[in-house]
C-alpha cells in the first residue's frame, strides 16, 4: 500500500509574531527603540554622579587657587613689613621712607639722624591679615620704654603691594627758639614750626657751647605708638652755665639805680622808689653766643601799681669776654621800645 507523506503546515502569522517577541524579550537589539526603564535609571545616575564629581572637583581647584592666592598675598606683605622693621632696627631711615612714604617733615629722617639713636630691637611680624585688596599686619617690637605692639595696614596697588601706615611720628619744639637758636639732633635743626617726624628710638639733642650760654642734650623719645604721648622738646642751658642769675642780678641793680635821677635813661616819668622783687620774664640766645633777657618788677608811679621791664642783653665780644647793657625801665606795654645802653649801678 502506497505511503503516504505527511502534509506540512505553514505557522500562522500570529504564531510567528509570538516568537519573535519572546526572543526580543530574551535578547533585546538596540535598534533605536526604547530601552527598558531599569537601565534608564542606571545611566541617569551615573550621569549625575560624573557630574557631581566635575562640580566638587571644580569647586575644590576654586578654593585651593583662592587659598593659595591668599597666602601669597600674606607671605608678600609679611615680607614687606619684616623689611620696614629691618630698615629702622637698623638705622636705615632712606630704605624705611621708600618703603613708606610719609606726610609731615622728613628733613630728620635721616640715616645720620636714626642712626644715632637707641633704635628698636627684637621686631617681629605676628600675623597678617588679608582681605581683597586691604590687609592689616600686627607686628611688635621692643622700644626704649618696653614692648610695643602696632597694627600697619597694607593695600594692593597695580604694581603689587604697599604698606601705608608709616610709624613715624611728629616731635614739636616746648617754644619757638628766640634769635634762631633750638635744638637739633646730629646736626639738624627741629622744624621751628609745625613738627619734625622721627622713627621709632631714643634721641638726645645736640650740646651746644657758646661765649654766654651751654645747652646740654635734651632727651627726645618715640615709641612710634600714636596712642602715647611724645613730650615737646625743649632747650636746657646747662645749670653752671646759665647766664640767668647775672641778667637777674642786673636788672635789679638797673631798677635800683632809677631811685637816682637820671642814673638810668630812660625812666618812666613819676616812678616812685619802691619796687618790688623782680621776676623772671622770658630769655632768648643768640647765636653768636650771646643772650637776651627781659627781668619784669612791680613799681608805683603817680600812686598806681605798674608793671615794669628790663631788657639784659649780653653780647659775646671775643675770647670769652662778654658785654652787658640795658634798656629800660619801661612799662610793660612799652617793652621793647628802649634802647640799650650801660646797666645802672653795675659795675663798669
Amino acid at each position: 500500500m502506497p505511503t503516504r507523506m505527511p502534509e506540512f503546515e505553514m505557522p500562522r502569522e500570529s504564531s510567528r509574531a509570538s516568537v519573535r517577541a519572546a526572543r526580543a524579550a530574551r535578547s533585546p537589539i538596540d535598534d533605536g527603540s526604547e530601552a527598558p526603564r531599569g537601565r534608564a535609571r542606571l545611566i541617569a545616575g551615573i550621569v549625575a554622579s560624573v557630574a557631581l564629581l566635575l562640580g566638587a572637583g571644580a569647586s575644590a581647584m576654586v578654593q585651593r587657587a583662592a587659598a593659595d592666592a591668599r597666602a601669597a598675598d600674606s607671605d608678600a606683605v609679611a615680607r614687606l613689613a619684616a623689611q620696614y622693621l629691618d630698615a629702622i632696627e637698623d638705622g636705615r631711615a632712606a630704605d624705611a621712607t621708600a618703603l613708606v612714604p610719609v606726610e609731615g617733615d622728613e628733613a630728620l629722617l635721616v640715616d645720620a639722624v636714626l642712626g644715632a639713636a637707641v633704635r628698636i630691637s627684637d621686631a617681629v611680624v605676628r600675623r597678617v591679615d588679608v582681605g581683597g585688596d586691604g590687609a592689616t599686619v600686627q607686628v611688635a617690637y621692643r622700644a626704649w620704654n618696653g614692648p610695643v605692639r602696632r597694627a600697619i595696614d597694607a593695600q594692593r596697588t597695580p604694581e603689587g603691594w604697599r604698606l601705608t601706615t608709616s610709624l613715624a611720628e611728629p616731635v614739636a619744639l616746648e617754644a619757638e627758639p628766640v634769635f634762631g637758636v633750638g635744638p637739633s639732633i646730629a646736626g639738624l635743626p627741629l622744624a621751628v614750626r609745625g613738627a619734625s617726624l622721627l622713627y621709632p628710638g631714643l634721641y638726645l639733642t645736640d650740646a651746644a657751647r657758646a661765649a654766654v650760654w651751654t645747652l646740654s642734650p635734651a632727651r627726645v623719645a618715640v615709641d612710634g605708638d600714636p596712642s602715647t604721648v611724645t613730650n615737646p622738646v625743649a632747650m636746657q642751658l646747662a645749670g653752671a652755665s646759665s647766664p640767668l642769675p647775672a641778667m637777674v642780678d642786673l636788672a635789679a641793680l638797673h631798677l635800683a639805680a632809677c631811685r637816682d635821677a637820671g642814673a638810668c635813661v630812660p625812666a618812666p616819668r613819676g616812678l616812685d622808689a619802691r619796687l618790688g622783687e623782680t621776676t623772671w620774664s622770658s630769655l632768648g640766645l643768640a647765636g653768636d653766643g650771646g643772650v637776651a633777657g627781659r627781668i619784669g618788677s612791680a613799681a608805683e608811679r603817680a600812686g598806681e601799681q605798674v608793671e615794669v621791664v628790663v631788657d639784659v642783653l649780653a653780647t659775646a665780644t671775643g675770647r670769652g669776654a662778654v658785654a652787658w647793657s640795658c634798656a629800660g625801665p619801661v612799662p610793660l606795654d612799652d617793652a621793647g621800645t628802649a634802647p640799650f645802653g650801660p646797666c645802672g649801678g653795675a659795675p663798669p
